[in-house]
């Protein structure tokens, strides 16, 4: 028999989905790259940004299409969330947006044709490709999360840097709250997923660990992301020495 899927396990399928996202989006862009790395690096720039911008855009609808999923199957689960129509679906990053990104990730300080150089760019724009992808699925649960009126959370990916353990560490925010700017908040290469925690449900355990961890390393201090940037080395070391 069959177990039944749990709001962890819709939010796990949303992730693995991102994830297989960007992982394609990824290997067509390697495709482009490898097809015009023979080019000087100013026609091969000028020839990859349109087949960019159409794989931010195709890939990012998709991902907008996975939040807008996970949130229906999510609140299939609540007797109050059910009842509630399919979630408005964001927008793919927007032309201008996208040229934006591009630009940053392809321009170099001199124009040169090291190969140290161009990987150095390739390796920008990966990172700036995975962001544009996955945003305008965090903006669709974003949304989802105000107009239902119920709370948003930041899971941390393993390995995931100092400032997003510091946001994950914050809790669950309604949309009005003012920590729910820094909570929209991600990099380059970052794979935190956003959800949506229900009123009456608990955050994640990861979530509550890190506030209790949080409270501990910055109790007393005026420096916080000192303290926390301190806690989480000593964190670190004390795993390694296991």
């Amino acid at each position: 028999m069959t177990a039944p899927v749990t709001a962890s396990g819709f939010q796990r399928n949303y992730s693995s989905a991102l994830d297989a996202l960007r992982m394609l989006a990824q290997r067509d862009l390697l495709s482009w790259w490898n097809q015009t790395a023979h080019m000087a690096y100013t026609d091969q720039r000028r020839l990859m940004s349109e087949p960019f911008l159409a794989i931010v855009q195709t890939y990012g609808e998709q991902a907008a299409y996975a939040a807008a999923d996970y949130l229906f199957q999510s609140r299939s689960l609540d007797e109050l969330l059910a009842g509630l129509e399919y979630p408005e679906v964001a927008a793919p990053v927007a032309f201008e947006q996208a040229q934006a990104s591009y630009r940053y990730a392809m321009w170099l300080e001199e124009l040169t044709e090291e190969p140290e150089a161009k990987a150095l760019a390739l390796k920008k724009l990966m990172g700036v490709t995975q962001r544009l992808i996955t945003e305008p699925a965090r903006k669709t649960v974003e949304m989802g999360v105000e107009k239902a009126g119920t709370r948003y959370a930041r899971v941390p990916e393993p390995g995931a840097c100092e400032f997003c353990l510091m946001l994950a560490s914050r809790g669950a925010a309604y949309s009005h709250d003012t920590v729910m700017f820094e909570l929209g908040k991600y990099h380059d290469n970052c794979r935190c997923v956003g959800i949506e925690v229900h009123d009456h449900a608990p955050l994640p355990r990861v979530n509550q660990e890190l506030e209790v961890a949080w409270r501990e390393a910055t109790k007393g201090r005026s420096d916080q992301m000192v303290a926390w940037s301190e806690y989480l080395s000593k964190r670190k070391k004390a795993l390694q020495a296991t």
